[in-house]
């Protein structure tokens, strides 16, 4: 009898201990990451912006320094939708947890699925280079770099995520282009960048102006687009 109730106690605490192996593999019963999409950059395109920008948002320090609003960056590639439990997919799960980005809980969802879209890049460029066909002042000839005079504007997810999902966080930085290690800060941003240069020279008014963007991606490729802006911007 005493043989039979050690091997019932036995038997109990194996049980235990098996469900709660078995609770640590479960899979989770939401969706634990801020970022649902992702895009590996393999190209870009420039998109002139024609539109009138009244109420566009715009960083307080472009507008203080009196920086104007050039192009749009669209990152191109490969876009991995990943708003699911599957976790079959290695590369995205390595570089979710390689960000932090694994206790999201406030997705928006309908019927059990989650609508929340939030999309960002997997890797950064190597180098970016700006440069236009004409001079932009005595220090910036024709066919100089313009990257000490143009920033970035971009939705800063990888902030976002560092803070903890801080929902008091703005999510528009700027990014200036002097310093390339700075490019690091683009990780996981959405995949659209707004380019803008400083104080454009009265010499440009009325004039339509070629502007070239160089770009390195991660895989050591280097493509060059263009794009051309008439001056003054957004005249009607």
């Amino acid at each position: 009898m005493k043989k039979y109730k050690n091997t019932l106690t036995l038997g109990s605490v194996l049980l235990l201990f098996l469900l709660g192996i078995s609770g640590c593999f479960e899979k989770p019963k939401y969706y634990p990451h801020f970022l649902t999409a992702f895009v590996e950059p393999n190209d870009f395109r420039l998109e002139a912006i024609d539109s009138d920008t009244k109420g566009r948002a715009i960083h307080p320090l472009l507008h203080e320094e009196k920086f104007v609003e050039i192009c749009k960056i669209e990152m191109q590639g490969s876009r991995v939708e990943y708003n699911s439990y599957d976790r079959q997919n290695s590369k995205i799960v390595h570089f979710l947890s390689s960000i932090g980005d694994t206790c999201y809980f406030k997705h928006t969802q309908k019927g059990g699925r989650i609508i929340s879209r939030h999309v960002g890049i997997i890797s950064v460029p190597k180098e970016i280079k700006v440069t236009c066909n004409t001079a932009y002042d005595k220090d910036h000839e024709k066919g100089a770099s313009l990257n000490d005079v143009a920033a970035l504007s971009f939705l800063d997810n990888l902030s976002y995520i560092k803070r903890g999902y801080d929902d008091s966080f703005k999510f528009l930085a700027m990014l200036k282009m002097t310093d390339p290690m700075d490019l690091n800060r683009l990780l996981a941003s959405h995949p659209w960048w707004i380019l803008y240069i400083k104080e454009p020279p009265t010499a440009w008014m009325d004039k339509t102006i070629t502007f070239t963007v160089s770009m390195t991606l991660s895989n050591g490729n280097t493509i060059s687009r263009q794009v051309d802006i008439k001056f003054p911007l957004h005249s009607k």
